[in-house]
């Protein structure tokens, strides 16, 4: 990208990036990559987190700056930008806690207030619980102006909300390329690959369920870490109970194996090496659709429900994360000369 001048179109991109969610990390890559190829007066500021060093030199390799999330440097490079874009993810939900929601909802609201242009690019929504949270991000996201959801349950509670004419597109990582085998060195030659996280199941549950579908496939499963801050501990416990169900029924050949914590582009290679993949976080099942890997889902997340019931091909999904990348900018772009 090139150096900002008063011609450029300036974008604070915020997400959950550099937070420890390798899938995330993916997003800001995708979105760079395709809005310095497309739309070149551009000037990107990503607002990252604490975890996010190997990331940091990605986004500056693609010509973009940082700065640190919830910082006093963010609320200056808000002041700075021309727009304020959320850029994939599940952002606006309170699952995680109420707290999360009020701030990004008054993030938003900040930037409707200094007369910024303000976007919702490829994003989750929700769940978003009790009537007063749905009351306060309506009032938010009817002030949007633009809005597009990665996935049709997501446009339809938009909708709900009343959003104009929610756009439908595709997540962002959608929009990368597939790797080349970075993670090859760590895995056999044949295997399943399995991401968990700690919710109702306990852990010989989840060991059993997991050593069911090995046996149904006659291969090991290899553990992996997408949020390896969250996940590290119950999948250690599960990988360990799944190892003592092979060792009492004597099926020593589906022993697990558990890969150590690898960036974004080493677990996407993962999964398209895998001959199939069970996963209970979303984007490990983004990378294995984009990878045509057959995958399953853990959990009835909603996200994980939609992508699971996603019919649309890769080619399509790519197209439509591409266009609504280029009808963003183009339409700021617009508003702006």
């Amino acid at each position: 990208m090139k150096r900002a001048d008063r011609h450029t179109f300036r974008i604070l991109l915020y997400g959950y990036y550099g937070c420890g969610n390798m899938g995330d990390d993916a997003l800001p890559t995708a979105l760079l990559r395709t809005f310095s190829e497309r739309l070149p007066h551009v000037s990107i500021t990503v607002a990252l987190g604490k975890d996010g060093d190997a990331l940091r030199c990605a986004i500056k390799e693609c010509g973009a700056s940082v700065v640190p999330r919830r910082s006093p440097r963010t609320a200056i490079a808000l002041l700075r930008a021309d727009a304020l874009v959320f850029g994939g993810g599940s952002i606006l939900q309170n699952k995680s806690g109420q707290a999360s929601l009020v701030f990004y909802l008054a993030l938003l609201r900040l930037a409707m207030l200094l007369k910024k242009k303000t976007a919702i690019l490829s994003g989750g929504l929700g769940p978003i619980c009790g009537d007063l949270s749905r009351k306060m991000t309506a009032r938010v996201l009817r002030r949007l102006d633009y809005a597009s959801f990665r996935d049709a349950d997501a446009q339809a509670e938009a909708a709900r909300l009343g959003v104009r004419s929610p756009r439908l597109s595709a997540d962002l990582a959608f929009l990368l390329p597939k790797p080349q085998n970075a993670a090859g060195a760590f895995l056999p030659p044949r295997f399943f690959l399995v991401s968990v996280k700690d919710g109702n199941d306990g852990v010989r549950i989840m060991a059993e369920r997991i050593f069911r579908r090995a046996e149904a496939l006659r291969m090991p499963p290899v553990f992996c870490l997408p949020f390896p801050r969250e996940d590290a501990t119950y999948t250690d416990a599960v990988c360990a109970s799944f190892g003592r169900l092979c060792r009492a029924s004597g099926k020593t050949g589906l022993l697990p194996q558990k890969l150590p914590a690898l960036p974004w582009e080493a677990l996407y290679a993962a999964a398209a090496r895998a001959s199939f993949v069970l996963t209970a976080r979303y984007h490990l099942a983004v990378f294995a659709h984009a990878a045509n890997v057959p995958f399953a889902v853990i959990g009835d997340d909603p996200k994980l429900s939609a992508i699971a019931r996603e019919r649309r091909s890769v080619a399509e999904l790519g197209r439509a994360a591409k266009e609504d990348v280029r009808a963003l900018i183009t339409a700021f772009s617009e508003q702006k000369s």
